[in-house]
Parts: C-alpha cells; structure tokens; sequence
C-alpha cells in the first residue's frame, strides 16, 4: 500500500512539474513569436500607432530602444532619432488644447545610456535635446533604468532644472529602495515624476515589496498639488489608490505600454473612477537587438514569471 501510495504521489509530481514546463514553453514560444514579428517598430509604425493612440483618446511618450552600445565618440543614432520624434510630435495637431500642463501632452521619454558612453557626454546631448523640445514645447522624460544608473538619471534632471528646462520630469523606479527620497527630491524643484514599478533591474527583488513601495510613492505624488505619472498596469493598486485618494485622476496621468492597448482598454472600462489624463508608450526601433544587447540588464525571470501569470490568467 505504502509503495503504490508512493507511486501516485510521483506520477502526480511528475505531471505537475510537465504542465509546468509546457506552460513554460508555451510562453517562451508565444514571446518569441511575438518578438519576430515585431522585432522592429520603425518611424512610419510609430506615426501610425500615435494616430490610433490619440484616436483612441490617448497622448503618447515616444522613445527610441537602446540597441548596440552607443560609440565611444561622436553622436549616437539615437540622438538623431530622438530629435526627429521631437519634431514629429511638435507638428501635431493638440489632442486637447485646454491640457493644464505641458506633462499632460504628448512626451518623449529619453535613456541616458543610449546617448553615449561618457556620463559628461551623455549629460551635453540630453541638454540639446531638452533645449530643442522646450522651444517646440514638449515634455522630455529621463528614463530610469538601472541602480547603476540612477545617480546619473537624477543629476541629470537637476541640472535640467537648475538650467531653467521646465520640460524635463525624472522616472522614478519602485523597484529601488531609493525611489522615495527621490520623488521628493524632485518634488522640492516643483518638477514632474514618472512613476515605474521597473522594467530592468533595480535593487528590490520581492515584487510584493516592489509593489507596496510603488503604491507609498504614489500616494505621496497624488497628494503633491502638482500632476505626475503613474505608470502600471496593476489596476488592483489604481483601485486601491483611488480608494485612499478619489480624485487623484483628475491630475494625475496614467501611462501604458501601447503594446497592452486590448487589455489597458477593456480594464480602464471597469475602473470606478474616469480616467481623463491616459498615455501609451512606444520605443521606435528593432526589438530582436534590444534584446540580445540588454539581456544583462533585465530581470529575465520576473519577466518570465509575470509572462506565465498573465497566459494563465488570460486562458481563464
């Protein structure tokens, strides 16, 4: 008895650790189907994709993929990009005029480690990129992307600021310990924080905490008197902010990757409260090379995790 007991409980084992791995599998395979067949958004993609974004009530924050490591000297390809995004979205028409704050419109949104291999020069290039988007009044967010960079991503903005480009906001990721003390920082210049759970790597692994330090931080901006953004797909935390503070979609904007349009859209439907700031995001350029060359500086599993979380979720 004891010896057949066993045997179930190994036939069971191993059949859940085989549904495991298909379902793994299944979403590897679905990933990279997915990555082949958009390896790469060109600038004509992004025209396009920024007309039904708007049409579908929607501002966008435009950005271009840090592919290769940019050169050692000169100007990166990026920078070119960047600016002709700029131009782009300076040609068009305002969704809404009447938008209480340049941070409400359309947006580009700028990672420092794509610009150049030099701290010094990536700091020279993102000034002439804020310099040109302020005389064409659009907003320039600095990415955040990771630990190692974030001393970088805040002097930066500082400097933006101390030199009078009031167009320039900070991404704040929650996915560091430090994302608190630096949303004040930046809220003691008056400026704008965009706020990410984190894409890259940063140096809190729990997701739970990740999470609970994105929500702390939140409250805080909502509660500032000046509009943010708040960047996530976890409508369970939008719900329970709004729990806390009913009115802070009023001026706050909520940002999405333009890739989750389907389901932003049927959840943005259930929310109980209206949502009138909304933007998605979109990185021009080829994602097959994005990958292979940030690989390091992703969190590979999280990401592999949240993918079989949301297959399993949506086969329900």
């Amino acid at each position: 008895m004891t010896t057949l007991k066993l045997a179930r409980q190994t036939r069971a084992t191993v059949v859940t650790t085989a549904t495991a791995l298909l379902v793994v599998a299944s979403v590897i395979a679905v990933l990279a189907v997915r990555l082949w067949r958009t390896r790469e958004l060109t600038f004509r993609d992004v025209q396009r994709q920024t007309a039904l974004a708007r049409r579908s009530g929607f501002s966008v924050t435009l950005s271009v993929l840090p592919a290769a490591p940019p050169p050692a000297t000169g100007v990166c390809a990026a920078f070119a990009d960047l600016i002709a995004l700029v131009d782009f979205l300076a040609a068009l028409p305002r969704a809404r005029p009447a938008e209480p704050s340049l941070l409400l419109r359309d947006k580009v949104s700028v990672k420092l480690m794509q610009l150049a291999a030099s701290p010094d020069v990536a700091l020279e290039l993102f000034g002439r990129i804020a310099a040109y988007a302020q005389a064409r009044d659009t907003f320039v967010w600095i990415s955040a992307v990771t630990r190692d960079t974030l001393r970088l991503e805040l002097d930066c903005y500082e400097r933006a600021r101390a030199a009078g480009y009031t167009n320039v906001g900070l991404t704040v990721a929650s996915y560091n310990t430090t994302a608190a003390a630096t949303a004040e920082r930046v809220l003691r210049t008056g400026g704008h924080v965009r706020l990410v759970k984190g894409q890259y790597r940063g140096d809190i692994a729990d997701w739970g905490r990740v999470t609970a330090n994105f929500a702390a931080v939140a409250e805080r901006l909502v509660g500032s008197g000046t509009p943010h953004t708040l960047a996530t797909h976890d409508f369970g935390l939008l719900r329970a902010l709004h729990r806390r503070a009913p009115r802070f979609a009023e001026t706050t904007q909520l940002a999405f990757f333009y890739s989750a349009l389907p389901f932003v859209s049927s959840q943005l439907k259930r929310l109980p409260f209206a949502v009138p700031h909304k933007a998605l995001y979109m990185a021009q350029g080829d994602y097959l090379d994005f990958a292979i060359h940030n690989a390091h500086r992703v969190d590979a599993s999280r990401h592999l995790k949240r993918a079989v979380s949301s297959t399993l979720r949506l086969s329900h």
